[in-house]
């Protein structure tokens, strides 16, 4: 569904501090405990204040780097990150992570060319990583390349990682994108099946499959589910208000529109035109 929300959720994978860099010992418990939970509560300038703490100690602590630099990442201030993860030189293979991290700077930087060269270089080293097959899709759809390259990249990731909704989400995006729908549905399930951030999404964007496989009361369904999890999405209400209109139900599109125009959305007048065509 083009309309739907084109959100890049660059923000760096908390579950990626249970590795430690360059064949480093595990570090310190009590700061890598304390970074992980702050990264985790979205607090990533608390834990940048112990993080310098402990690299003004260890400077060349690969752990701390990279931390720092997905903090930096999280905090979206990409030359920042760079800075500090440009730091350590003679890169080896254990420093994926590191080298996954200058990735996203060079992303939110718009270098794309930079961040593939980072994403392939992950790759190369850690074939087994499943982040960097997603940046590569995240950055073939952002960059409004070719869709069917982006959703070959969200599915090697999802062969690498079969529990990540991020990647069934997009998997399923891109497929309703390229009109198949049915597809787009199955990855779909699987994302609005997951308590994440995408789930809102899903639902959405599974009410689309089903709105464009004409199957409006299934879409009605998911649709609604949708709305429940999270109402300030515009697009599902659109969409709630098509199906209305496919169904011939003029008061309940009405009030689709109606919310639509109270909540100032663009979406309001491409919604009108559809109910003027009603009986």
């Amino acid at each position: 569904m083009k309309q739907l929300l084109r959100y890049l959720f660059l923000t760096a994978c908390c579950s990626c501090t249970g590795l430690f860099l360059a064949g480093q010992d595990a570090p310190d418990g009590s700061w890598y405990r304390q970074v992980t939970e702050l990264r985790a509560q979205q607090r990533c300038d608390v834990a940048l204040v112990l993080l310098d703490s402990v690299l003004s100690r260890q400077p060349g602590n690969r752990t701390a780097v990279y931390l720092a630099g997905a903090c930096y990442n999280q905090l979206n201030q990409p030359q920042k990150a760079l800075a500090v993860l440009e730091t350590i030189r003679n890169l080896q293979s254990a420093d994926y992570l590191l080298v996954f991290e200058k990735g996203n700077a060079f992303t939110r930087l718009g270098q794309t060319r930079e961040a593939l060269a980072a994403y392939e270089q992950v790759i190369t080293w850690q074939p087994a990583f499943a982040g960097a097959y997603s940046a590569r899709g995240d950055l073939m759809r952002e960059q409004g390349q070719n869709t069917n390259d982006a959703l070959n990249w969200y599915v090697r990731a999802l062969e690498r990682d079969s529990l990540d909704s991020k990647n069934y989400y997009w998997a399923g995006w891109c497929s309703n994108d390229l009109g198949r729908f049915e597809q787009a549905a199955t990855y779909l399930t699987k994302a609005a099946g997951q308590r994440s951030s995408f789930q809102a999404l899903a639902f959405a964007e599974l009410g689309f499959s089903y709105y464009s496989l004409k199957n409006y009361q299934l879409a009605l369904d998911f649709l609604r589910k949708a709305r429940n999890l999270q109402e300030d999405l515009d697009v599902t209400r659109y969409y709630l208000g098509l199906c209305y209109v496919q169904m011939g139900d003029k008061q309940a599109a009405v009030r689709e529109y109606n919310a639509l125009v109270l909540a100032k959305s663009s979406y309001a007048a491409t919604l009108l035109e559809q109910i003027k065509t009603m009986k």
